[in-house]
């Protein structure tokens, strides 16, 4: 008998698809084998000598259990068995993973098939790789930058499988310096300052950049360009935005420090005002250039107390019509709780139909309109504040049917909707600086302050202003046109000088240089010194110290420019005013009196005659000679008395003195010396120089010429002593009475 067919039970076989297989299978009793099943792709199977061998190299993977039957002997018997195909690793494709240098990378890549990996190469310096449960896992902070292309072979397995793919490592952003750091020209546009970077993809909100300045990105650069509208030393700061690290882009813009040129006029010689110790004139401003633009002019500063401008009536009734209102104003901080009135025209605090310009405690502009009868009413406050920084804004309202718009520097701030076509019009006074509401006091504390700060240039428009129109002409100083209705220049006056009608001239007005005669009246102006006075304006300055009038001698002036940059220079011009009026001599109200003594002599002080009645515009001293008298001079006598000015300049007068003899004691003896004459009466001829009284003793001596008593002369002495040689002739008719 004749046993079945066996075939052997062998272990299953391993291996990597795509390897050779090697493989046998025993069997008995059978011839040859049928058509096997099971088998992996590409694997075959043959028999020979009770031997299957396998052979082929699998391409697909999978447990592959297999049949193969056996053919001849007995029995239906199959060979089998399981083969397992093991496939290739495999790495998972991922998307780059891109990084600034520096931060913790976070990536992962899967795997499948290997059990490890082997040394990575590719990587940015300080990334390390590890693996576990089929999983890459990245570590560490790039310190390299650039675009890395690694490969992490794959261990355990099938296959030689790398894990690939790519880090980006962006370097921190870069820029470069300035390309200048340039002084500038306020209003005028500065030449563009650049940076370079690198890294970043544009830009922040800059800081620190002066107002009308601004900065844009593109291409690695960064442009900063622009009008600046104020001046200053702005230090500004750029942020980077995209790329890596916080990086800014700094720099410095100053306005520019070089000094106005100044050159005075000649000096000036002035005569004095008559009866004036002083002398008046206009001087000639001296040349001012500048390598800005500069135009000196005045500007009005309102001391938010009570200063206000009055325009009249008139001016601002604006109906229906359009209407534009522009200005400059600088004002220092505001404090609460009310707001100040820039400009106003309104009628009593409860009225309708008017409009205001105010500024508020935050430093924000309002405007405020209402119409007939609260028809078409709006009030409208910016939102941007801090406008009371104590520098110069231009302000512009402008009216468009129903939009009123208000711009700041040139800027759109706020657009307002009347919703309705009002009427503004009323008999209420323009004032600058207040409106009826500002003198109501507390607790109406919402009625608005005046206005504490200084203004220029003021135009008012009948029609409406494009922001272009606005933005062209802030800087200019117009003229008389068409359209413009009001335009106060603000040039009047001396800058920070007195302006008041002591000495004068007073200048109160502030003139309307459109033609159209709205011009200002100045109410409760100190007008004197630096505050509630006309004072430097927005364009720069040109100051001088000199008085309204100037005294005798010289005075030297000196004159100051200021730019718009505060930059100064300054020259002096020498005004000499001559004195030309004499003084006018003039005697005392008294003449003196010259006592002669004993002898005969007698003597009239130095400057005796100075009795002060003399005259000058300006100051004198009165003099008069010493003067000596004799007994020759008894009588009314005149000496000269002269009056001279600090000038040299003259004047002389004869005045009148009395010369008088001693007064003697009647008993006192006189004795005759018969020095001039031969006449009795004359007390030059006696010794004492007294003629002899009723109680007099005499001595008639023989010195000179002798007595002659003339006819119709009694006289009566106490005594008379004849000497010898002495000679005393009475004539006819005459009489000496001798009581002893």
């Amino acid at each position: 008998m004749t046993p079945n067919n066996t075939a052997a039970t062998i272990s299953n076989t391993t291996l990597c698809i795509g390897t050779t297989i090697t493989r046998s299978q025993g069997t008995t009793g059978a011839t040859g084998i049928g058509t096997p099943t099971g088998l992996p792709a590409s694997v075959t199977v043959s028999w020979a000598s009770n031997t299957i061998t396998f052979a082929g190299s699998p391409s697909a993977s999978g447990t592959f259990n297999y049949t193969i039957p056996l053919t001849g002997g007995c029995g239906i018997v199959n060979a089998t068995g399981t083969i397992i195909v093991t496939p290739n690793n495999t790495a998972a494709t991922i998307s780059n993973t891109t990084l600034c240098i520096g931060t913790t990378i976070t990536r992962s890549q899967g795997t499948t098939g290997a059990t490890g990996i082997g040394t990575p190469t590719g990587l940015p310096a300080s990334v390390t790789v590890s693996w576990a449960s089929n999983t890459i896992t990245f570590a560490g902070s790039p310190s390299a930058s650039g675009t890395f292309n690694y490969t992490i072979p794959l261990t355990g397995g099938c296959g030689t499988v790398n894990a690939t793919g790519t880090i980006i490592v962006n370097a921190v952003n870069t820029v470069g310096a300035a390309s200048s750091t340039p002084s500038y020209c306020i209003n005028t546009p500065i030449t563009n300052i650049t940076h370079t970077t690198t890294g970043a993809t544009g830009i922040g909100t800059p800081t620190g950049l002066p107002g009308g300045v601004n900065a844009t990105w593109a291409g690695n650069t960064i442009t900063i360009s622009g009008t600046p509208t104020v001046n200053g030393t702005f230090n500004y700061a750029i942020p980077l935005t995209g790329g890596c690290g916080i990086v800014n882009a700094n720099g410095s813009i100053t306005s520019e420090s070089i000094p106005p040129t100044i050159t005075c006029p000649v000096n000036v010689t002035i005569n004095n005002t008559p009866s004036q110790c002083t002398g008046t004139t206009t001087l000639v401003p001296p040349v001012v250039t500048d390598n800005c633009n500069i135009m000196v002019k005045n500007a009005l500063h309102f001391d938010g107390i009570n200063d206000v401008v009055s325009l009249g009536s008139t001016v601002g009734n604006f109906g229906t019509g359009n209407f534009t209102i522009e200005l400059w104003v600088k004002i220092p901080n505001v404090v609460g709780p009310r707001e100040q009135i820039i400009l106003s025209k309104r009628l009593g605090c409860g009225s309708t139909s008017f409009w205001n310009l105010q500024i508020d405690e935050m430093g924000r502009f309002i405007i405020e309109a209402i119409g007939d009868s609260n028809f078409g009413s709006f009030n409208s406050t910016t939102t941007q504040m801090n406008f009371d920084d104590d520098k110069w804004h231009h302000v512009a309202w402008a009216r468009n049917g129903l939009t009123h718009s208000l711009y700041v520097n040139g800027i759109l701030l706020l657009t307002a909707n009347s919703g309705a076509l009002s009427s503004y019009t009323n008999t209420a006074n323009l004032h600058l600086g207040k409106n009826d509401c500002s003198d109501v006091p507390p607790p109406a504390d919402w009625a608005a302050s005046y206005f504490k700060g200084t203004m220029d240039e003021l135009r008012i428009w009948n029609v409406a202003r494009t922001q272009a129109q606005i933005v062209n002409n802030r800087f200019s100083e117009l003229n008389s046109q068409a359209n413009l209705i009001v335009i106060h220049h603000f040039n009047h006056g001396n800058f920070n000088r007195n302006n008041t009608s002591i000495p004068g001239p007073i200048v109160n007005i502030s003139n309307d240089d459109s033609g159209n005669n709205y011009h200002g009246n100045l109410n409760n102006f100190a007008l004197n010194g630096i505050t509630s006075n006309w004072v430097g304006g927005y364009w720069g300055s040109l100051f001088n110290n000199a008085p309204n009038a100037f005294g005798i001698g010289n005075t030297v002036v000196n004159w100051v420019a200021t730019d718009q940059s505060g930059n100064t220079n300054s020259c002096n011009q020498t005004v000499t005013t001559i004195d030309n009026q004499n003084p006018v001599a003039i005697c005392p109200n008294t003449a003196p009196t010259v006592t002669l003594d004993n002898a005969g002599n007698g003597t009239l002080n130095a400057n005796a005659l100075a009795g002060g009645n003399s005259t000058d515009n300006c100051s004198r001293i009165e003099t008069s000679p010493l003067t000596n008298f004799t007994c020759a001079h008894i009588g009314v006598q005149t000496v000269v008395l002269t009056a001279t000015d600090g000038s040299g300049n003259a004047h002389t007068t004869l005045c009148s003195v009395n010369v008088v003899p001693p007064s003697c004691a009647s008993e006192q003896t006189r004795t005759w010396m018969g020095s001039i004459s031969t006449a009795w009466n004359n007390p030059c001829n006696w010794s004492p120089i007294c003629v002899p009284q009723t109680l007099t003793p005499v001595i008639v001596s023989n010195a000179g010429l002798g007595i002659e008593i003339q006819t119709g002369q009694n006289i009566t002495v106490k005594s008379i002593e004849l000497q010898p040689g002495s000679s005393l002739i009475i004539q006819p008719n005459a009489f000496l009475n001798v009581d002893e």
